[in-house]
């Protein structure tokens, strides 16, 4: 988890430290944002396992996941009222709170957090890259489609950004939300066609 949250605070700071030097900061911002989303989104998947590792009693194993959803909760509803608080003393300011957040999460794993030895031998990377394979072949359709979603989803703001006419953005909306959906529909069916052909 330390590694993933290095990475969103370094995210962050980049995005508070451009918002705060630079004149046209939109690019950074974005930059700044994906680098600390792949950083959260690598800390969040850990953390079940980790509490599976530290309890070995059901029951303790329960009552720590269930603390661990109710904060999750409890900080979604909190961030945006921190965040507009602090966005009205500086707007870039909960930009920087989330490094500071990293690092205090940090602080306290290492401190709070203590690690069990791993018990058994590391498998091979090959045969930790094949099991990565079997398992993209399984379930993978649903990773490419949701890919494709988020490329024309990407292309679309893309296009929004560049200042394209008035006329697509009011007009071409309803066309392009046709399209994207019977397009991902379409990737669908193929990728289940082709996954089934792959395992026969």
């Amino acid at each position: 988890m330390v590694p993933s949250l290095l990475i969103a605070a370094i995210g962050g700071a980049i995005t508070g430290w451009v918002s705060w030097k630079v004149d046209n900061p939109y690019t950074w911002i974005l930059i700044g944002r994906a680098i600390q989303g792949i950083g959260a989104a690598g800390a969040m998947p850990v953390v079940i396992p980790c509490v599976g590792d530290l309890y070995k009693d059901e029951k303790q194993v329960s009552t720590g996941l269930g603390i661990i959803e109710t904060s999750n909760t409890f900080g979604k509803v909190l961030s945006p009222i921190l965040g507009s608080a602090l966005a009205a003393i500086v707007w870039f300011l909960p930009f920087w709170a989330i490094p500071v957040l990293c690092i205090v999460s940090i602080v306290l794993l290492l401190v709070l957090v203590k690690a069990k030895k791993q018990e058994g031998e590391v498998p091979p990377l090959k045969e930790f890259i094949k099991s990565i394979v079997a398992t993209f072949r399984e379930k993978g359709r649903w990773l490419v489609q949701l890919l494709c979603l988020f490329y024309s989803e990407f292309s679309f703001i893309c296009q929004l950004y560049w200042n394209q006419s008035m006329t697509f953005m009011v007009y071409g909306k309803g066309v392009y939300l046709r399209f994207r959906y019977l397009y991902c529909h379409l990737v669908h069916i193929w990728l289940v066609k082709k996954l089934e052909i792959i395992k026969m």
